[in-house]
């Protein structure tokens, strides 16, 4: 708006100033004027949008105007932005390496930090899974392929004898087969935001290399310009002499602009090349990030004022209305005019204010550090262009990439990208067809007309594929259904690989009987595809197509031999090829470009033997339905709620059946319960909760105490009153407990850092909270002992399994919130036999308790001695043990070994009528039953269990034990 009015100020003073009479303006209008009038659109019959002018006048712009298309991409992008972040591979230094060196000052703020994504792909197979693969194939009854070094041989050997890259790889290629048989994929992509310092004093060696290169190209480049412009004058004057040197001038210097080109795109490909001498992940991890949020931005700039297209890796072609600015050109004193594209000049805008380097530093002449605010990432703009084709995917849902043909206003070929026609070796057909159906989209002046014209020239190449090439001659046959196919490695090393390429190979080495042409790589094939043997596949019916040209004799001999047809008598190659072949491969062609595009712009199939896909015939018909679902919102409106006595009819007393029918004998009044709150049952029972959580901080929670419980006495923990206990109860809701508080107290279990000193990012041990010294807290750690850390080094811990239970109390029906731990209970199927009191782990300080039956991990003649726990210190990790000879000793935690879990056999019917040789149920905390089983090792913990073969029950909810 501030721009249009700035506009109005601007044409009201030039008409103040005098300025031609209202009629003379308006016969020559500007076409980029900013017209401030709105339009409304209006749908008329058959859904036809047409717009018409109103009166009011406004400073919206709201016009449907005629688009054009654009190509917006960054010059040299990869390049510019190492060299505006200054980034090489030695540059990229970590914390330690800043706090050895000599700059290390925050004055001198060379450390430029940049974001970059790093992606993992990990096999799907848990650790569980791969520590059970590495015992199975450590079994001495299993050998393994070894080749030996001195005379190539292959042996039979045992585990322990291969080397360990050796074991590695078999490792791996028994995991990646393990991941796609039992999860149906091998691996998962695995995403983490990272961030790494750049050095801005580092030696510039890579950057001064890439900057040369740059500099050069641009170079070359103007030249270019400069002998186009000769060129141009040369033809204009008709002379020939200069013209051939300046078309010589224009090929050379273009040629050595591409040739720098290629190289300054290698200098960010080479460090990412494993192996190279400058390797640095993080270096290409930060220009490829930055580069994507480029174009992303771009993008969504584009989505603003126009429709994008087609995204690039450093550029995107989008369309713009006519009306928007195209060119400002300025003419200075001197008379030169500067040309200023306005897209252009919006996008580098945006990326000088969000991605100049203002800490760029260069040495001076006298050695001394120099700032400067650096930044040569600049968007360039191509176009208007007539016309640009995408073709569609047959596939539902999804785009095809990097596959789109771009025609400048006088029908030339601008782009073309992505398609048959450009590449070696594909069937002559499909890049004659594209050849000739490019122009064919730029016909006639509707939607319609142009897929009339398309649909007629792909109905043309249809019929010649089902008249079977009568109107062509034999050679014409060849020229056009014929494949040249090249092999990169031999037909031996090949091995059991299987292609047309190979199958044609073997068959013109028996045709001209050269047995060696098995063992040359880079043999081009030249074949056709014939209709028999019937049922064979694809790759096993390639025959050469030298067989035509043979003798006739020779020819029969060879094609009853391929084709497997001992009455074979027509040998012509018509009826020999598989036509059904060609039209499906062409009819796959005219699918993306014709069939599919033209139904998505609500047109009837102008070919219509080409037979869309199933998902597109539905969606059409499901589009075109007669009897379509209508909305509820037809019959139904939104209530208004303005009327106080409809809401207070919505609202009903909360109370029990049992009350209502008792009447004023059950201890009630007449009108039920009087004290309890209305419920609005319209909103739901989560609007009544929550008024009941206030009443319950403000009146029924103890003062000193931050959560209620039947079961725990803690020092969080209070205590529920008397009268509570002994009254009836009405459960209101159980529900999830609620997110850690922000605050600590005094019970609460925090995850502590104990490296906190050593910079220790995310804190990873579990610790109790049991008092505060001044600004520090005092937690004992679960792994023995106790800390005063500070807040910043603590975090609330989120309890599993912990739910509330919301609930009434008589006496006085007051609402009471109790937190209840639900423990896992999971029965384990298990392979062999087992007996769970043999199932022990180590003893952790958190588990130190009075009554708890321990082991001593050290073994003697008689066995592991047992005992019980008489008095324990978790703080510090000791306990006083009764042993079985009635002796009293100090032990520590690490020295004992308890019961894992409370395991015990069970006999139960297993489902789908499967056995076991034993069945374990396992009771345990859910946070131990959810790391267990992210682990992959449920049940077995820190013991040595049997295989487990299936758990169950591990999906019921734990809500449904309360």
């Amino acid at each position: 708006p501030y721009k249009a009015a700035a506009q109005i100020g601007r044409r009201n003073a030039k008409a103040a100033q005098g300025s031609p009479s209202k009629s003379a303006t308006q016969e020559t209008p500007d076409e980029y004027t900013m017209k401030l009038v709105e339009y409304e659109v209006v749908v008329g019959s058959g859904s036809i949008q047409s717009a018409k002018k109103t009166k009011r006048a406004t400073e919206r712009v709201i016009k449907d105007d005629y688009p054009l298309i654009y190509h917006l991409d960054v010059g040299a992008m990869y390049p510019n932005i190492i060299l505006s972040n200054r980034l090489q591979p030695s540059a990229i230094v970590s914390n330690e390496y800043c706090a050895a060196c000599s700059y290390n000052d925050p004055a001198n703020k060379c450390q430029r930090r940049m974001d970059w994504k790093w992606r993992g792909d990990l096999y799907m197979a848990t650790r569980a899974d791969v520590k059970s693969i590495t015992n199975e194939m450590e079994n001495e009854k299993r050998f393994y392929n070894k080749k030996d070094r001195d005379t190539g041989e292959i042996k039979r050997v045992k585990w322990s004898e291969l080397s360990e890259k050796e074991q590695v790889d078999e490792i791996k290629k028994a995991v990646r087969e393990f991941s796609q048989k039992a999860y149906r994929r091998v691996k998962s992509s695995v995403w983490e935001d990272r961030s790494d310092i750049v050095c801005q004093r580092e030696n510039p060696f890579y950057v001064n290399t890439v900057l040369n290169f740059r500099d050069r190209r641009y170079v070359f480049k103007g030249k270019t310009k400069e002998w186009n412009k000769a060129l141009e004058k040369a033809e204009a004057s008709g002379d020939l002499v200069k013209k051939q040197e300046a078309k010589d001038m224009v090929l050379l210097y273009d040629s050595l602009q591409l040739a720098h080109k290629c190289i300054l795109n290698s200098f960010y490909g080479y460090v990412m090349r494993k192996g190279a001498r400058w390797h640095s992940m993080q270096m290409a991890g930060i220009v490829t990030y930055t580069g994507s949020n480029l174009i992303r931005e771009a993008r969504e700039f584009c989505e603003m004022v126009g429709l994008p297209l087609e995204l690039d890796t450093d550029g995107i072609w989008c369309l713009l209305p006519k009306s928007f600015p195209d060119t400002y050109v300025f003419k200075t004193k001197a008379g030169k005019e500067i040309k200023m594209p306005y897209p252009n000049s919006v996008l580098n805008y945006r990326v000088h204010e969000k991605y100049t380097n203002h800490q760029y530093q260069s040495r001076g002449e006298q050695g001394e550090w120099k700032m400067q605010s650096e930044n040569s990432i600049f968007f360039e703009i191509d176009g208007p262009y007539k016309a640009m084709m995408i073709p569609a995917s047959p596939e539902e849902d999804k785009m095809p990439k990097k596959r789109y043909a771009v025609f400048n206003f006088d029908g030339s070929l601008a782009e073309l990208k992505g398609f048959e026609i450009k590449r070696r070796g594909e069937l002559r057909l499909i890049q004659v067809f594209q050849e000739e159906v490019f122009p064919e989209f730029l016909k006639g002046k509707t939607v319609k007309e142009v897929y009339e014209s398309v649909g007629a020239m792909a109905n043309r190449w249809l019929d010649v594929i089902e008249s079977k090439g009568r109107t062509m001659t034999d050679d014409e046959v060849i020229y056009f259904f014929s494949e040249q196919k090249s092999m990169s490695k031999s037909v031996e090393a090949s091995g059991n690989h299987r292609s047309v390429q190979i199958t044609c190979a073997k068959r013109l080495s028996q045709f001209l009987g050269l047995e060696s042409m098995l063992q040359d790589d880079k043999i081009t094939c030249h074949m056709l595809i014939a209709n028999k043997p019937y049922n064979a596949s694809t790759t096993d019916r390639a025959i050469p197509v030298k067989i035509f040209k043979a003798e006739q004799e020779v020819k029969k001999v060879w094609l009853r031999q391929w084709l497997e047809d001992a009455g074979l008598t027509d040998f012509d190659m018509r009826t020999i090829i598989d036509w059904d072949y060609y039209r499906e491969r062409l009819c796959s062609v005219i699918l993306k470009f014709v069939s599919i595009p033209a139904s998505y712009q609500g047109l009837e199939n102008p070919c219509p033997r080409v037979k869309v896909p199933e998902w597109l015939r539905k969606r059409l018909a499901e589009k075109n339905d007669k009897f379509q679902q209508r909305s509820l919102g037809m019959w139904f409106k939104p209530e208004k709620r303005g009327d106080a006595a409809a809401l207070e009819a919505s609202k009903r007393k909360l109370c029990d059946m049992e009350d209502l029918a008792g009447g004023p004998g059950a201890g009630l009044s007449a009108k039920g319960a009087p004290e309890l709150p209305l419920v609005e049952f319209g909103s739901g029972a989560k609007r009544w909760l929550e008024a009941q959580r206030k009443r319950w901080d403000a009146k029924s929670a103890p003062k000193n105490a931050l959560r209620s419980s039947l079961f725990d006495d803690g020092p969080g923990w209070g205590r529920l009153s008397p009268d509570a206990l002994l009254g009836s109860w009405h459960i209101v809701a159980v529900e999830p407990a609620i997110a850690p508080r922000s605050g600590f107290r005094i019970g609460d279990t925090v995850l502590a850092s104990e490296d906190e000193l050593d910079g220790a990012e995310e804190p990873t041990l579990r610790a109790v909270v049991t008092g505060f010294v001044g600004g520090l807290v005092k937690v004992s750690l679960d792994i023995g002992g106790e800390r005063l850390l500070p807040r910043s080094a603590l975090k609330l811990a989120r309890e599993e399994g912990v739910f509330v239970v919301w609930a009434v109390a008589q006496p006085g029906l007051a609402l009471h919130r109790v937190e209840i731990v639900a423990r896992r209970r999971v029965v384990l199927g298990l392979q062999a036999d087992f007996s769970p009191d043999d199932a022990r782990r180590e003893v952790r300080p958190s588990d130190l308790r009075d009554g708890l039956r321990v082991w001593s991990r050290e073994v003697f003649e008689e066995g592991p001695l047992s005992g019980v726990v008489k008095s324990a210190a978790p703080e510090v990790g000791l306990c006083s043990v009764l042993w079985e000879g009635s002796t009293v000793k100090v032990a520590r935690a690490e020295d004992l070994e308890c019961q894992c879990g409370s395991a015990e056999r069970v006999v139960r019917d297993p489902p789908r009528n499967l056995r076991h040789p034993c069945l374990v149920e396992l009771e345990l905390g859910e946070e131990e039953f959810q790391r267990q089983r992210g682990e992959g090792a449920l049940g077995d913990a820190d013991a040595a269990w049997p295989r487990v073969a299936a758990v169950y029950e591990a999906e019921q909810p734990l809500v449904f034990d309360l």
